[in-house]
């Protein structure tokens, strides 16, 4: 299996790279920097769904760095400077969905700031690492709200935990946060006027899972098995997944959390075969599914498995044999940017002209035509 055929392998994720504008900047969580008042309100949300907007799909390979990021005063963040602050999973173990989304996050900031910024207002970017876990989140938020100033969170709150606990700081504080990757419920109801979604929720993508298993087996009231991440999401997950199954006459036979750092599920697999469910549902990133289709194959158990928007891309798909490959879909909002349509030519040029992503930019989260070849669709 060639890189050109099938786009970089999983171990190609974490290579170094460099390729951050003079105005993307990190240090470490909690560091003492000075920023920018927030200020051009208006002018910093429209240019952060812009941004967002223009990332989905745009690039898929890590940036390295261990630290989080904040802004430094001087020419990165002096008043003429809209500052965004990013909270987002760049080295944990979520990265691997995560870091590609923070790509075309800089690919547009680098873009825009080409073409004279905003209004003649160039865009700073403060990153912080929160590595999957709530406490260094919170540490991220407290450096950039509270000392830089940032005006705007985008791309960030992706680890649903991280989001449950900074929703309340976020309405206190009032910072609009767009575009986060992942979006639960406690993001969303009640009403929050400072968050603004951009992944379709977990009820719509679950909506789309029952169903399509549904017509994919022919099954109507089917007993469904669920592994996620032992998070909010993961929970929230499960259980829309029973109540849309069970609506229909079905049952959720089991439902089996893990952590996020998991590197095997055989012991969940075995469990979940004993079972003998209709279907499975996956629930984490691509290195989850992943190592659920490997115990799969290792065991022997050829059952349809749907998951979330983050389970896909191209690891789990290049990590078993067609045969197991063919068993897994997942649910997306998207249009994979290697699928011709509107927007995405635009958007991969961009991608190798403002980020330095050439072929990469094919291999983003959605489900590719790559993948498609390889298990036969």
């Amino acid at each position: 299996m060639k890189d050109s055929e099938f786009g970089p392998r999983a171990g190609d994720l974490a290579e170094p790279r460099s390729r951050r504008g003079p105005l993307i900047t990190r240090t470490r969580a909690g560091g003492r920097r000075s920023g920018s008042a927030r200020n051009l309100r208006w002018i910093v949300i429209a240019t952060a769904f812009a941004v967002i907007l223009s990332a989905c799909g745009s690039s898929s390979s890590s940036s390295g760095g261990s630290g989080g990021s904040a802004s430094s005063g001087g020419s990165s963040g002096g008043s003429g400077t809209i500052n965004l602050g990013v909270i987002s999973d760049q080295t944990g173990p979520t990265s691997a969905t995560q870091v590609p989304f923070l790509n075309g996050i800089e690919t547009y900031i680098n873009k825009t700031n080409a073409l004279g910024g905003v209004n003649g207002h160039k865009i700073h970017l403060d990153l912080c690492d929160e590595k999957y876990d709530v406490t260094a989140g919170l540490a991220c938020y407290q450096t950039l709200v509270k000392q830089d100033k940032v005006s705007a969170l985008v791309g960030s709150l992706n680890d649903s935990d991280v989001q449950a606990a900074l929703i309340p700081k976020v309405n206190q504080d009032k910072i609009p946060v767009i575009g986060a990757e992942s979006t639960n419920q406690e993001a969303l109801i009640p009403f929050n006027k400072y968050f603004f979604a951009m992944e379709c929720p977990y009820p719509d993508q679950a909506d789309v899972a029952v169903q399509y298993e549904k017509e994919l087996t022919g099954v109507s009231a089917p007993k469904v098995a669920s592994m996620t991440l032992s998070v909010s999401s993961g929970i929230e997950w499960s259980q829309l997944i029973k109540e849309r199954v069970t609506k229909a006459g079905g049952s959720l036979v089991g439902a089996f959390p893990i952590p996020p750092t998991s590197t095997n599920a055989d012991v969940v697999v075995q469990k979940i075969a004993a079972l003998h469910p209709t279907w499975i549902t996956v629930h984490g990133g691509p290195n989850i599914s992943e190592i659920l289709l490997k115990s799969m194959q290792k065991f022997g158990v050829k059952i349809p498995v749907v998951g979330i928007f983050a389970t896909g891309g191209h690891l789990p798909f290049q990590a078993v044999s067609p045969t197991y490959a063919k068993l897994f879909h997942y649910v997306n909002c998207y249009t994979p940017a290697d699928v011709t349509g509107p927007g995405t030519t635009q958007m991969v040029a961009d991608a190798q002209k403002y980020g330095g992503y050439g072929s990469e930019a094919q291999t983003n989260d959605p489900f590719t035509r790559s993948e498609e070849r390889r298990v036969g669709k």
